[in-house]
């Protein structure tokens, strides 16, 4: 270090110095805590118990660095615990914890509902964009307690509004959005409006097809992002339960109206096992989409022949890099 970074460092007062630490200390653990709610969210898909049992212990870490109990920065730690509750089958803690979330969320807007300037009180520094997030992210997750409560008008009302808010900040057909879509057919189909339950099922494998295929033909452009792996397991769940429902209700008379929902839905699921460094299952289903099309049409028609089309591409773009 020579003598005028040193000059530099000296004049920086120690209020500022200390404002820095503490800004370094808070962004180290709202990253500590992410990590490990991911891999709460990874212990949950594997119907693992305890799932959030580290998450809990670092929201008891982490809580005052954070800003306190009513931090806003605890919000991913509060909605992780609420979803393994609401899985567990543990509906009243689940509430509790949205009851605390909701609260948290609240006090850290109520200022600017005001007209007050000092909207990050006590430093909880988050930007307009995960805002919204955390808004939708927690009607989402009230709409699957009152799923599971069987409450379905309520579950319905609070999903229509977290699909909104998601769709204010991000793509309605980008694949993490489209999960929503999913849990949306599972309302319908509970309320025996089968047609809505269908068209929102068709709508999720659609969006995860169509998104991966231009990802694996042209790439993703700059201003996106992929979805984490997590998302990818959950979807490759998601996925494989729509194909199921749509097995189940497909026979010979109503083969043409099911085609493209299976198909797409194939397709998108051997997409996601590539992703996921799993080649052979994203052969094997690249396969069950091509045969599905040749049985409906023939291997001269232009569906058929656009699955291996895909793949021939995939393949070329792959050599290429």
């Amino acid at each position: 270090m020579n003598s005028s970074q040193k000059l530099k460092e000296s004049q920086i007062p120690e209020k500022e110095k200390d404002k820095n630490k503490t800004q370094k200390s808070k962004e180290d653990a709202k990253e500590a805590l992410k990590k490990i709610v991911e891999q709460a969210r990874q212990a949950i898909l594997e119907n693992k118990l305890n799932a959030t049992e580290e998450v809990h212990k670092a929201m008891i870490e982490y809580k005052e660095i954070l800003g306190g109990e009513n931090s806003v920065l605890l919000l991913p730690g509060l909605f992780i615990q609420a979803e393994a509750y609401i899985a567990e089958g543990k509906l009243k803690k689940a509430e509790e914890f949205l009851q605390a979330a909701y609260w948290n969320l609240y006090q850290y807007n109520k200022p600017k509902e005001k007209g007050s300037e000092d909207g990050n009180k006590m430093g909880q520094d988050i930007s307009e964009k995960e805002n919204a997030e955390y808004n939708g992210q927690l009607h989402k997750i009230f709409s699957k307690l009152y799923f599971a409560q069987k409450d379905y008008k309520k579950a319905l009302a609070e999903l229509t509004i977290g699909i909104y808010t998601d769709s204010c900040s991000s793509d309605p057909e980008h694949p993490k959005t489209s999960l929503n879509y999913y849990y949306m057919g599972q309302i319908f189909q509970q309320k025996k409006q089968i047609p809505e339950a269908e068209q929102f099922y068709a709508k999720t494998s659609q969006c995860w097809y169509k998104y991966l295929k231009r990802y694996y033909q042209y790439g993703t452009p700059s201003s996106e992002s992929l979805p984490d792996d997590v998302n990818f397991k959950e979807a490759l769940q998601v996925l494989k339960s729509i194909e199921e429902y749509f097995r189940k209700h497909v026979d010979e008379n109503n083969t043409k109206l099911y085609i493209m929902p299976i198909t797409y839905n194939l397709q998108a699921q051997a997409f996601v096992y590539k992703k996921l460094n799993n080649e052979e299952q994203y052969r094997h289903y690249m396969g069950l989409a091509y045969q599905e099309f040749l049985m409906q049409y023939g291997e001269n028609h232009k569906k058929t022949k656009k699955v291996t089309e895909v793949q021939e591409i995939i393949k070329q773009r792959e050599r290429e890099y």
